[in-house]
């Protein structure tokens, strides 16, 4: 299961049913249960991004499905391997009385925390935070903030630097660091301290 506080890998699933579009939507809910339960996941970690019009391939109709499932990022190497096994996901969705699918390839995206760099995936820098499981760059932390490490996932992760107080918490996008007023000292974070 995903939580909030588990990073998350998304994986984009390609692949082709043997199937016509109305057999399919009598069995679409019956489908992703299978997909998740394979992957020990929660259902709501699966969905069909989109399914393209029937097409005829060896004399038999097919469609083409898209699957988003979103993936513990610890599992995300576990989950394209189990996916990419010849035959093993079809053998249970045939065994489940459902069409034939063929995986046609699996698309990993680096996933919150995390960005595209060349083909490899980076950590957000510090500074910076990415709360989609997509491969979208890091956003840059609200003006006079930042992160204390790197991979943050939230804006709420952002803390003001020295200087600057958490004038109207909690952090949002538009930022709410204020600078620190006279006679006080800001050592960063919410923090505003009076001087002696």
């Amino acid at each position: 299961l995903v939580s909030n506080t588990t990073s998350v890998t998304r994986l984009l699933l390609l692949m082709q049913m043997l199937t016509d579009i109305e057999t399919f939507n009598g069995s679409e809910e019956t489908f992703l249960l299978l997909l998740a339960n394979f992957l020990n996941l929660d259902l709501s970690a699966v969905r069909i991004q989109s399914v393209a019009g029937s097409s005829r391939r060896l004399l038999q109709t097919s469609l083409d499905l898209s699957v988003e499932l979103d993936v513990p990022t610890e599992s995300a190497d576990a989950a394209t391997s189990s996916l990419g096994q010849d035959g093993s996901l079809n053998t249970l969705v045939t065994s489940a009385g459902l069409p034939q699918v063929v995986v046609i390839g699996i698309v990993r995206y680096c996933g919150d925390g995390r960005m595209p760099v060349q083909a490899a995936c980076q950590l957000c820098l510090e500074g910076s935070y990415k709360s989609e499981p997509d491969n979208s760059s890091c956003v840059q932390c609200p003006s006079n903030s930042s992160t204390a490490s790197s991979g943050s996932t939230r804006v709420t992760e952002c803390r003001c630097v020295a200087g600057f107080f958490l004038a109207a918490p909690p952090m949002s996008i538009a930022g709410s660091c204020s600078a620190c007023p006279a006679g006080s000292y800001c050592p960063g974070g919410s923090a505003q301290v009076g001087c002696p």
